[in-house]
């Protein structure tokens, strides 16, 4: 007997045994805690055989689609089985959820993308909305969270006939950290008799504080509505990653052309700009709040920019204030010029007219580090290499449409030497993380795990996109 005939007869003695559980609802809420590990065991195993299969079996298109068609079948069976003994759990009093820090975004497109096969099987398309408002990380159980939606997907595409089924989350008004998800789709709706498929998720959402609803009137979208009231994430700088800090700008400036175009130069960036129409306005300004960084005008009615500059700095030294980094913004270039902005207590000299580029790049220069405005989190970018960085990681935001493409396809093979290139190359341009996440792809790749592949190339794609645009920012800002 040939080494894939036994798999298949193994294979086949697994599945009876699978389907003889799931019939036996009674017995497994009696057995508990061992069913899960013994069930989870077993099923795992014939899982990890026809991973290995699967890898062996790259040539041998009808056998691949045999072992990828029973793999969804036990993947299925088996999330059944621990949807029963959850069911169990949770009735013993042995039920308890986690609370961690997790990237919501990043786990509902792990979700998704865990399910993007089966969806193009049954010719649906899934799409994920998530609302601006909601704080990056929060403290919850993502696991479950997962499994709500998993779930609530999974009946969308048995009960619609239309393509798409949107998944949206969004933060409530008045507490952000109170997330509203749907699940809609078009089509006749849940029937009466079979809405028990949903009462794993309704018993975990009341374990979780909320509640599912259905919305299954006739002639409109279809929907799952459910709330969940999240915790703030439990480590710090969390805050800071959800919402980066702002860079406080004063300017004094009494040109209103000249107001409007610094405005249009730092509107898109991290900034909150105060304008001052002359220098004793500033003065009054500079003295009731506090500044990250001052653009002093020198020539102004009422006050000049120098007189200004000297009462701030008196002012400073007074309150034993650390000094506010002032930059002079003139059109006069002479030394001597320079030499009066400096002494009265400016840092640098701004000559006018000003570019864009050349006022970030001093912004850049002067700005306290903990203002957001060095480079992203995961990027330490070696001195000198800044334009070549640059390029780099570009190149590698514009890879990622095609590394998708390669695991539909399953490619492997290429698709591990990309990852392998990215191992090797990442940390050498100032992102470890593409480093680290070039190593999984390539264990991945190795072992045609598509899904993992899938998890791994959403991390990538976000984390891509953050440093690309952070790297843009913080070197070319033009």
């Amino acid at each position: 007997m040939s080494d894939l005939s036994q798999v298949e007869e193994e294979v086949s003695r697994k599945e009876i045994w699978l389907k003889a559980i799931l019939e036996s609802a009674a017995e497994i809420s009696r057995l508990g805690r061992a069913a899960r590990a013994s069930s989870t065991g077993e099923s795992n195993g014939v899982l990890g055989v026809e991973d290995m299969l699967l890898g062996e079996q790259r040539g041998a298109e009808p056998q691949r689609e045999r072992l990828e068609a029973f793999r969804r079948a036990v993947a299925k069976l088996l999330t059944l089985v621990n949807n029963y003994l959850d069911l169990s759990n949770i009735e013993s009093g042995e039920f308890e959820l986690e609370k961690l820090d997790f990237d919501l975004k990043l786990v509902l497109e792990q979700t998704l993308e865990k399910m993007r096969t089966a969806a193009r099987a049954r010719n649906r398309v899934l799409k994920l909305v998530v609302v601006p408002g909601i704080p990056r990380t929060l403290a919850g159980d993502p696991t479950r969270l997962q499994q709500i939606v998993a779930n609530l997907l999974n009946n969308a595409m048995q009960f619609a006939n239309g393509e798409e089924i949107r998944m949206t989350a969004e933060a409530d008004a008045a507490n952000p950290c109170q997330v509203h998800f749907s699940v809609t789709f078009s089509g006749t709706g849940m029937p009466d008799d079979q809405r028990e498929g949903i009462g794993l998720c309704r018993t975990l959402l009341h374990e979780m504080g909320g509640e599912l609803c259905l919305h299954n009137e006739p002639g409109e979208l279809k929907a799952f509505t459910f709330d969940v009231r999240f915790a703030p994430a439990t480590k710090a700088q969390t805050a800071a990653a959800a919402k980066p800090e702002l860079l406080k700008i004063l300017i004094a400036e009494d040109s209103e052309d000249s107001r409007f175009l610094l405005q249009e130069f730092l509107k898109r960036g991290p900034y909150e700009v105060t304008f001052a129409a002359n220098g004793k306005i500033a003065v009054e300004a500079a003295l009731s709040q506090r500044f990250d960084l001052i653009l002093m005008d020198i020539q102004m009615p009422v006050m000049d920019g120098l007189t200004a500059t000297r009462l701030i700095r008196e002012a400073e030294q007074r309150a034993g204030r650390a000094a506010t980094p002032l930059l002079a913004l003139t059109a006069h270039t002479r030394k001597a010029d320079i030499d009066l902005s400096l002494a009265a207590g400016c840092n640098a000299h701004i000559s006018k007219p000003i570019s864009k580029s050349g006022l970030l790049e001093t912004l850049q220069k002067y700005a306290p580090k903990s203002c957001g405005m060095g480079a992203p989190a995961g990027v330490s970018i070696p001195p000198g290499m800044e334009q070549a960085a640059r390029r780099y990681i570009l190149a590698k935001k514009d890879d990622v449409p095609r590394l998708r493409e390669m695991i539909e396809a399953g490619e492997f093979e290429r698709l591990r030497e990309v990852a392998r290139d990215l191992r090797g190359t990442g940390s050498s341009f100032g992102f470890p993380d593409l480093t680290r996440l070039g190593g999984l792809m390539e264990c991945s790749a190795k072992e045609g795990k598509a899904e993992e592949l899938g998890a791994q190339l959403l991390e990538m794609s976000r984390y891509v996109q953050e440093a690309s645009a952070g790297v843009e920012g913080v070197l070319v800002n033009r």
